[in-house]
């Protein structure tokens, strides 16, 4: 599979002012490329084995006049301008996968698949500065290189075990993580500014350490078929282990210790099939999650400052499911509740000013006790004559058990009504989506800026000239709504045009799978 795309900047709403400086309201300039080749290939090397391999290459480029910095001023005399950005992505996925037959007693099936992935990024940022009018422009790039190398393998065993009246699917299996991460940063200057002093480059500051990642885990999970299989019953157990090593360079100075940790984590679960169109079920489960990188050594003091938090803790939780769900010949529907408990719920809080220039400051912490709800529902009922309609909503409520506050990262009330059509051999569909978005006006700080709720339709449709083949087009925010999504309004005093979404917009594509 081949994916070419040629675009320009992601649109904010059009009202907005299109002037350099702070207060723009227009998207910065911007033009993108984007090229993805996939291929997936297998043989069947005989009844029990069959072999496949992966490769895929991904290259992103992107070039932007920063027209929102120009005239910054971050202080008296020192002012940036003619400030672009150019970015490059490139990634190339390998990876070997080898499902086995083997039809013994430790087990019937055996999947492994071992992979290499090798990222890099490389980020050029140009701006000009005067420190006094009796100097000469300063023209600078600042070069940012960052390279992301992992392995990862992966490996599952299945057994079926059966029973006089029921039997059960066994899985287990084992995982292992190797990543290498590691950020140099150039401060190239193409003119110094300085009167007989020459071009020259010098390390910059990268905001975060080399580092290594290793984590690996092992699992078992049973599932329990009984009384014809109308009841299942499901238990498991994981283990898991993490570890991050960062390491100093020129530009991270700070030293500090690994961070690790590790875990048990279990699930168990029911569901009861009582007919088609009604199958209870429940379940409660343990979760684990690692702190990144980012949120571990980060630092950057350009417009907010934000410092990484080395002595974060592993987020755990429990979490709590209920629910039914259910189909029939013209409709199929799921509804849940849940409840989950964390401790040491990593997040992103503003912990103080910094006084000489009155700037926020943010940290990720650890909370100690948090809890997040809600319910979600779903469904699809089909129409006369290929058409059909689809309803979904979620809702959820987050809070800091401690201090009683709202979390910043929950979403609020949304719900999507959907009225589409198929023809009959799927050569031909259209859909038109209507989603409703509550406001948020509880968050963490007081005085964060409220959300605003909205409402967007969008039209979409496709059309398969061929099997392999597909056409597409969208008309998206038909009604030109002005809007925000919440989590660009997190930790900020006031809504900008800048960051809203686009207006009325349009899409078409085209895919082909070789």
């Amino acid at each position: 599979m081949f994916t070419y795309a040629d675009g320009e900047e992601y649109q904010t709403h059009g009202d907005g002012a299109d002037i350099n400086g702070e207060d723009r309201g227009a998207a910065n300039p911007g033009d993108s490329k984007l090229y993805n080749g996939l291929v997936k290939a297998y043989y069947q090397a005989n009844d029990d084995h069959r072999i496949g391999m992966t490769f895929e290459y991904f290259d992103r480029s992107f070039d932007e006049k920063v027209l929102s910095e120009e005239g910054w001023e971050i202080m008296p005399g020192f002012v940036y301008s003619d400030v672009s950005v150019h970015d490059n992505t490139n990634r190339m996925r390998v990876s070997l996968e080898h499902e086995w037959a083997m039809n013994s007693v430790i087990a019937d099936e055996l999947k492994w698949t071992l992979g290499y992935q090798m990222t890099e990024s490389e980020s050029d940022n140009y701006d000009t500065t005067n420190w006094f009018p009796i100097y000469d422009d300063r023209i600078r790039n600042r070069e940012r290189i960052a390279q992301d190398d992992s392995i990862q393998f992966d490996m599952q065993f299945n057994k079926v075990i059966l029973a006089e009246n029921h039997y059960h699917e066994l899985t287990y299996g084992a995982s292992y993580l190797h990543n290498d991460f590691s950020l140099e940063n150039t401060d190239h200057f193409i003119q110094s500014g300085q009167p007989g002093v020459p071009p020259s480059s010098a390390p910059g500051s990268t905001g975060l350490p080399n580092a290594t990642v290793q984590q690996w885990g092992v699992f078992i999970q049973d599932q329990a078929f009984l009384m014809d299989e109308k009841l299942v019953l499901s238990a498991g157990l994981r283990y898991d282990s993490f570890r991050t090593d960062p390491e100093s360079n020129d530009g991270y100075v700070d030293s500090h210790e690994a961070n690790k940790n590790d875990a048990f984590t279990g699930r168990v679960g029911a569901v009861y099939h009582v007919a088609d169109a009604f199958s209870p079920y429940a379940q409660i489960s343990q979760g684990f999650k690692a702190p990144t990188v980012y949120d571990l050594y980060y630092i950057y003091d350009t417009g907010a400052i934000f410092y990484g938090n080395p002595d974060l803790e592993a987020e755990k939780s429990l979490s709590y499911e209920i629910g039914f769900r259910g189909k029939g010949s013209i409709y199929q529907y799921e509804v849940s509740g849940f409840y989950n408990e964390y401790d040491d719920f990593i997040t992103t809080q503003k912990v103080g000013t910094d006084g000489p220039t009155g700037r926020d400051i943010y940290t990720s912490v650890n909370i100690d006790e948090a809890k997040i709800y809600g319910a979600e529902a779903a469904g699809t009922i089909l129409g006369p004559v290929g058409t059909y309609t689809k309803l979904s909503v979620a809702y959820a409520y987050g809070e800091d058990v401690n201090t009683g506050r709202e979390l910043d990262s929950v979403a609020p009330l949304t719900g999507v009504i959907g009225l589409g059509y198929d023809n009959t051999d799927k050569t031909f569909g259209a859909l038109v989506n209507y989603t409703m978005v509550a406001s948020k006006d509880a968050w963490t700080e007081v005085d964060n800026v409220d959300a605003p709720s909205y409402s967007l339709l969008d039209v979409t449709a496709y059309y398969r000239p061929i099997n392999d083949l597909t056409l597409r087009a969208g008309l998206f925010n038909a009604f030109d709504e002005k809007y925000w999504l919440y989590e660009d309004l997190s930790g900020k005093d006031e809504r900008k045009d800048f960051d809203t979404q686009a207006g009325r917009n349009w899409g078409v594509s085209a895919e082909y799978f070789f």
